[in-house]
């Protein structure tokens, strides 16, 4: 990897508005690291990418749970000894028949407990990559509105 490309960790990268993220910042350089829930679907995401020339890697990552964000973050800092930029992107995917106005109590604290407290903590795991840089940069776009 080049010294001079950033490094750049897309939460919820496999599947839409974070799928094409990921693809928008490696065709402008970044080296991007695609993360996803599930490990079979981020590798398929992946390698469409890569059949494209583009930088792309995937690492596992529930934002949810806090021994996945530190296995992420761990291999991270193995590979790549740094994180210049997070896009916290990540969110709970509706079944396409889901209606709104039909969601429970249950699935409203699930929404925000991702939403707020999961994306707060994922980003405080993985500033500590920054910890030799005095700028990096987070993006947050909570996806749990479904299609």
């Amino acid at each position: 990897m080049s010294k001079d490309k950033q490094v750049a960790l897309v939460t919820g990268g496999n599947r839409g508005i974070g799928y094409e993220l990921v693809k928008q910042l490696a065709l402008k350089g970044f080296k991007v690291i695609l993360a996803s829930r599930d490990p079979e679907i981020g590798y398929e995401a992946t390698q469409k990418l890569k059949e494209l020339d583009l930088d792309v890697s995937c690492v596992e990552m529930d934002v949810a749970n806090q021994d996945s964000i530190h296995q992420a973050r761990a291999a991270i800092n193995e590979k790549y000894g740094r994180l210049d930029v997070l896009i916290n992107n990540a969110g709970v995917y509706l079944e396409k028949n889901e209606k709104l106005l039909a969601m429970t109590l249950a699935f409203w604290r699930k929404q925000w407990q991702l939403t707020s407290l999961a994306f707060t903590m994922s980003s405080v795991r993985l500033f500590l990559l920054w910890k030799n840089k005095v700028t990096g940069e987070l993006l947050m776009f909570p996806q749990n509105m479904g299609r």
